[in-house]
């Protein structure tokens, strides 16, 4: 009995060991992606102490942890436009980096797209440490569910505004035919 607890210890063990080992991986690849980001260069060996507040922020709810030291000198921008990304994405090197951190991408066009959560065409940091996690991997059916789900839910609630506005219409146009004025029509189309 001893033994089985021992052995599961020891397997529990071993597996926090894997995670830790795939965590640091991943921090690696996901560090040289945001040096070459902000830099537009692949190779950066560049080193200087500097403030870092803001790549901590943008890393306060990750797990993974970047390396500062390689950071380069010079003003950090907290954010890359659409055509510094495109530039940078159709590097075979940065493509290789991506799939290196198994996140496969059928149209790296599109990819910045994906990662710009607040439509903005600019990706911050955040964006990208947080769009880059989530798109590890495959597709899980709760993936799928999920947005399902969520299309349904806004779905619902634009046809509930559109029935709204459609019984302000009407209100208004009562309201404007007790002055004797006609001809107004404010139904949606």
């Amino acid at each position: 009995m001893e033994s089985t607890f021992e052995s599961a210890k020891a397997d529990a063990a071993r597996r926090r060991k894997l995670r830790h080992a795939e965590h640091v991986r991943i921090a690696r690849k996901l560090n040289h992606l945001l040096i070459m980001l902000h830099t537009g260069r692949q190779n950066t060996v560049l080193k200087q102490e500097r403030d870092k507040s803001w790549l901590l922020r943008a890393f306060a709810t990750s797990k993974v942890k970047v390396n500062f030291d390689d950071l380069p000198a010079g003003p950090i921008k907290h954010y890359v436009r659409h055509h510094e990304f495109e530039q940078i994405i159709d590097e075979p090197a940065v493509q290789q980096l991506l799939e290196d951190m198994d996140i496969s991408v059928g149209d790296w066009v599109n990819l910045f797209d994906v990662l710009d959560a607040d439509g903005n065409r600019l990706l911050d940091i955040g964006e990208i440490v947080h769009g880059l996690m989530k798109l590890r991997g495959g597709a899980d059916k709760c993936d799928v569910v999920s947005l399902v789900l969520m299309v349904r839910a806004i779905q619902s609630e634009v046809h509930k505004l559109v029935h709204i506005q459609k019984k302000q219409g009407t209100m208004i146009e009562n309201i404007f035919g007790c002055f004797g004025q006609s001809g107004v029509n404010f139904q949606a189309a």
